[in-house]
């Protein structure tokens, strides 16, 4: 089935959220969706930034790590969201030119994608805890305290670079290329935040826009550039957003599903020929999310 386009950003210019307004919509008790431009003075597309962001509750929805290691193949955004019934998702990481093995470190339990830890790589995503007292979700630094032994204690550790700190630093050198960004970050109260920025951009200016969102963020941690970041939520026959709290979804692409419903998809730009990359491109590995009541 072909993915069809849904509306694109519309209404006047006003209408949209300011910078530092950012507001985010209830999906489900623990998933929210937050949708907005923001051009920060002096930078940014012509046409702003249009940011895609949910919020997780780590308490109510269990982040899953798929891997085409485990797979067999990569499969695309919408692809991954039927074969593991997941709710949302964004990249888990850059990969080789394998097609399916991740840059830094990548386990799924005993399941190994990636066994070796990237020395220029500083955060890590972490889920499954084998202590009932650790997080169920969060970000670790590699200079976090107790490291790397910390890693022991998840099922699934996925590596990538660190973007900031938690302490608000940006890590990401003033000279770097521009790109479409997807990032993955762990805020103050312990939700775990998938990010999309669409247009390309400089990572400066990726964090201006983010910190005047007022996100509250510990530790940004990148996870794919270009025309391959890419995020997707996925919303069933039941999930009307026009009689609830959720705005229709912007700038997506659309999958229906037979029962109801459908998948939105969201790509990054191509950097020199400004075109949305293909939202049915393969993706080796995927973070994504269920519920935990099934």
């Amino acid at each position: 089935m072909l993915l069809s386009a849904s509306p694109a950003w519309t209404g006047e210019e006003s209408a949209r959220p300011a910078p530092g307004r950012l507001g985010f919509g209830l999906v489900e008790p623990g998933l929210e969706l937050a949708q907005t431009s923001a051009a920060p003075t002096g930078h940014g597309a012509p046409g702003g930034l249009h940011f895609t962001i949910l919020r997780i509750d780590p308490k109510l929805h269990e982040f899953v790590l798929c891997m085409a290691s485990e797979e067999g193949r990569p499969l695309s955004l919408p692809g991954w969201s039927l074969a593991r019934n997941l709710r949302a998702g964004i990249n888990a990481s850059m990969y080789l030119p394998d097609g399916i093995t991740s840059t830094g470190c990548m386990r799924n339990g005993t399941s190994i994608n990636n066994g070796r830890c990237g020395e220029r790589l500083g955060a890590f995503f972490v889920a499954g805890p084998a202590k009932a007292e650790l997080p169920n979700a969060r970000i670790l630094e590699r200079n976090s305290p107790g490291m790397p032994a910390l890693l022991d204690d998840y099922t699934v550790v996925v590596q990538n670079f660190r973007f900031m700190d938690s302490r608000g630093n940006l890590l990401w050198r003033s000279d770097t290329p521009v790109y479409s960004m997807a990032a993955v970050a762990e805020d103050e109260a312990g939700h775990i935040l998938f990010i999309h920025c669409r247009e390309p951009v400089q990572g400066e200016v990726f964090a201006v826009a983010l910190k005047e969102f007022s996100l509250s963020l510990r530790t940004v941690m990148y996870v794919e550039g270009g025309a391959q970041a890419g995020l997707f939520l996925r919303l069933d026959a039941l999930d009307n957003p026009a009689q609830g709290e959720l705005p229709q979804p912007q700038g997506s692409a659309y999958f229906p599903l037979p029962g109801g419903g459908g998948i939105h998809t969201w790509k990054g730009m191509q950097s020199i020929i400004n075109t949305l990359g293909n939202p049915q491109a393969p993706v080796p590995n995927v973070i994504g999310i269920r519920r935990r009541n099934g």
